[in-house]
């Protein structure tokens, strides 16, 4: 049997028709979404060769500082003197102060030699402060790529005085500059640089205080 719509039936089945068409259309030309960039995060250090002894003081390892550049989960990367860009198909998992920070407490736990070891909530007062700022974590471009660390460190007592300072530089070269190739030489450039630090640390509280070193104002 043939239904007859009245006139007020068949505007609404057209708008119902053509309301449909539009949005079939409209998803039919959206473009396609990116796939996220890859995302990398930072392991341990590879333990000393030779055990640390086990010691009794506890470490409190201060959240590193560093400039806006490198407080980021973008990847900088330099192209030229004093111009820096974002490395495009890559991340990092979170913010480089974070990460560094983790994976330097974490340096230390698997050494087994402290036990008393963290950031100021794990251990609001301990016998020694590590302080660290971060003045270079990029990939250098101008020449051959490059994975490029420095962290500047300050060793601290319980009476604020500093033990000592260094600073710890990191090169290794990569095998292009795809993200692929770039970011395993930060890999390879931190691994040894947290051993290095640590290592330093447990070297330095052992000695004694030299005397022209003074206390933090």
């Amino acid at each position: 049997m043939i239904r007859i719509m009245s006139n007020t039936h068949l505007l609404k089945a057209v708008a119902v028709v053509a309301t449909g068409t539009l949005l079939s259309a409209c998803v039919s030309v959206l473009p396609e979404t990116a796939a996220p960039a890859p995302r990398y995060a930072i392991s341990a250090g590879t333990a000393p060769s030779a055990p640390i002894a086990p010691v009794s003081w506890s470490l409190v390892v201060a959240d590193p500082t560093t400039s806006q550049l490198f407080n980021t989960v973008k990847v900088p990367v330099t192209t030229a003197e004093n111009r820096f860009e974002f490395l495009v198909g890559a991340e990092w998992a979170d913010r480089v102060p974070v990460l560094f920070h983790r994976a330097l407490v974490r340096t230390f736990e698997n050494t087994g030699a402290v036990t008393n070891v963290g950031d100021f909530t794990t251990v609001p007062i301990g016998d020694y402060t590590l302080r660290t700022d971060i003045r270079a974590f990029h990939g250098d471009l101008t020449g051959t790529p490059t994975a490029s660390v420095d962290i500047f460190t300050r060793l601290v007592d319980g009476n604020g005085r500093i033990l000592k300072t260094r600073m710890f530089t990191a090169r290794e070269t990569a095998l292009g500059a795809a993200p692929d190739q770039l970011m395993p030489a930060f890999d390879r450039a931190l691994d040894r640089l947290l051993g290095e630090i640590t290592v330093w640390t447990f070297e330095r509280v052992s000695l004694p205080l030299e005397a022209s070193e003074a206390p933090i104002l």
